[in-house]
């Protein structure tokens, strides 16, 4: 459902703004959704897997591989898609879509490594817990980016502080005395 009212937004947006690089991202978010719903990943990795042979390793299936093929191949159209658009938007188009991407980074960090995870972990005692950090880091994730693109939308596309700026800013550890 977030997938969906992002994909919503981020249309709106680009619509508003005449921005392209928000078409770009609103596909992103509607392939993303359709994976879910379809579970594209699964079933286009499993193919893969069949048709290339590949082998269970590193206490992963051969579905898995293929699924990280998948990942790889859609992650790599939509990063040249995106830093193609990119290259040619104002600036705030290119402040928002350096957030969208550290947002997006954190859904595909719980959505690929943590999955994988969970997989080498089958029948052990961690996986539940993996399962539920993998469930809910992409649901955190996800309301995050829902979050912002309303923000987002509200303004019309202007970025005040650039959350990348922000998170840069913030110092990795507390200060002594606080």
């Amino acid at each position: 459902m977030k997938a969906y009212w992002i994909a919503i937004m981020l249309a709106v947006l680009g619509w508003r703004t005449r921005e392209a690089i928000y078409g770009a991202w609103t596909l992103l978010y509607i392939y993303l959704l359709c994976d879910d719903a379809f579970q594209i990943h699964e079933q286009v990795g499993s193919a893969i897997a069949r048709h290339l042979g590949y082998e269970p390793a590193l206490g992963l299936r051969a579905q898995d591989f293929g699924e990280l093929t998948v990942y790889g191949a859609v992650g790599l159209t939509f990063l040249v898609l995106i830093v193609t658009i990119y290259l040619r938007s104002s600036r705030d188009a290119r402040n928002a879509s350096i957030d969208l991407a550290v947002l997006s980074g954190a859904i595909a960090f719980f959505g690929v490594p943590v999955d994988m995870l969970d997989s080498v972990a089958r029948g052990s005692r961690v996986v539940g817990v993996l399962g539920l950090v993998e469930d809910g880091g992409e649901m955190v994730a996800m309301s995050a980016v829902c979050s912002y693109v309303l923000h987002l939308v509200e303004r019309r596309g202007h970025v005040l502080e650039p959350l990348w700026r922000l998170i840069s800013r913030r110092p990795l550890r507390p200060r002594h005395g606080h």
